[in-house]
């Protein structure tokens, strides 16, 4: 593994309360994929006596990884800022506990950053993180993921209107001109969206690190508030609502990653799903478009009123099209398919079936081989043991 120089040493913060699991996946991938130099801050929000001797254990087993405990429980905003704050190096790496890094995934962030004076803060792609996701190929594990994502990359860096917090590099001279997080968002969503917007306006840039890739499982670290969420939009909507609505509609025309989602998805036999997870039907019941439908509206209206129900409606055309499929004969829905768009949904979900001559585009290992068929890759339930135990086989 590769030394970067001193002035590239990185503090990588990691926030956790509890699920152990993840925190231990995600340490394993740290240790065992990141070049020197670099320390890792780890900041527990108090949580149970499993999780605080676990990282007594690791803390004494290698020097590289210091804990800081809360003795209360702060949230997540307060808890990342206390580990952003105890960070010296020139680089700062925020990173949720339900992440797996692969190997020169933060020297491919460096660089990035390295690249413009302007840019204060990096991404890298992942499989779960909104905007910037890049759904893992048929065939590949997270590791083989990054080497096929390094290769087809163009190292565009393209810029994001805001980070995605699951893997936030930020600058020290970012952190030095706007500090950390703002805590009126309490326990979590929208505080690095807030953060952005505001380095953004300042001139300087957030981008993505399009040659890098880091798994997110997702859901693990702090879990899921739908009242957190919609309060804490409400703020940054007060703050930023036109602004933001304006850039990101540019970014998803801009639609910078599909060459990436193209290229990874080149000699696949894949057809447009426009709902896995729901049970295989002959044929679409006319109610599933109508309720696609009100749930979109009503999301839209709790966040932002009127005017979100227009943005959503302008934005978010593949949502769209796939419930008005479902309210068409079966004819007039085969035509829909076809009809052309002008955006591709990043999250649009696929069922991709693997031919003899993708199979032979794999990289190709020595040593063991561990092969699981699934009959689709919904990154939940039992597919994400599958995955956690695969990653683990391969680390």
């Amino acid at each position: 593994m590769s030394t970067r120089a001193h002035g590239d040493a990185c503090d990588i913060v990691i926030p956790v309360y509890n699920a152990l699991d993840a925190l231990d996946h995600c340490l394993t991938s740290v240790r065992a994929c990141t070049s020197p130099p670099f320390r890792v801050i780890v900041v527990d929000d108090a949580s149970d006596e499993q999780m605080g001797r676990y990282l007594q254990a690791v803390a004494a087993a290698d020097e590289r990884i210091d804990v800081l405990r809360n003795e209360r429980n702060v949230g997540f905003v307060r808890t990342a800022n206390r580990g952003l704050s105890a960070t010296t190096a020139p680089f700062a790496c925020l990173l949720n506990s339900d992440t797996v890094v692969t190997p020169g995934w933060l020297d491919a962030l460096i660089r990035c950053a390295r690249s413009d004076s302007r840019i204060a803060v990096v991404n890298p792609t992942s499989n779960a993180a909104v905007n910037l996701t890049v759904q893992m190929a048929p065939g590949l594990n997270v590791f083989t993921m990054a080497e096929v994502v390094a290769a087809y990359s163009r190292r565009d860096y393209p810029d994001v209107v805001t980070a995605v917090g699951f893997c936030l590099l930020v600058t020290r001279a970012a952190l030095e001109r706007f500090g950390t997080f703002d805590e009126i968002y309490g326990d979590g969503y929208c505080e690095e969206s807030d953060y952005c917007m505001r380095i953004t306006a300042e001139g300087f840039r957030t981008v993505v690190a399009d040659d890098a890739f880091v798994y997110h499982r997702g859901g693990a670290s702090f879990g899921k508030s739908r009242e957190r969420y919609l309060r804490n939009r409400r703020i940054f909507d007060e703050r930023w609502g036109e602004r933001y609505v304006a850039e990101y509609e540019a970014f998803l025309q801009r639609n910078p990653l599909q060459y990436l989602r193209d290229a990874l998805e080149a000699g696949l036999d894949s057809e447009a799903a426009t709902d896995v997870m729901a049970p295989r039907r002959t044929e679409p019941r006319p109610t599933d478009g109508w309720r696609k439908l009100w749930a979109m509206t009503a999301d839209a209206w709790s966040i932002g009123g009127a005017g979100e129900v227009v943005r959503k409606l302008g934005v978010a055309p593949a949502h769209i099209r796939s419930a008005v499929q479902q309210m068409l004969p079966r004819g007039d829905s085969d035509e829909a398919v076809k009809q052309p768009t002008g955006f591709v949904d990043p999250e649009q979900k696929r069922r991709q079936y693997v031919t003899p001559a993708y199979a032979k585009t794999l990289p190709q290992k020595h040593g063991l081989r561990i092969a699981v068929l699934v009959w689709r890759f919904d990154v939940c339930g039992g597919v994400l043991t599958i995955v956690d135990i695969v990653n683990r086989l391969v680390l």
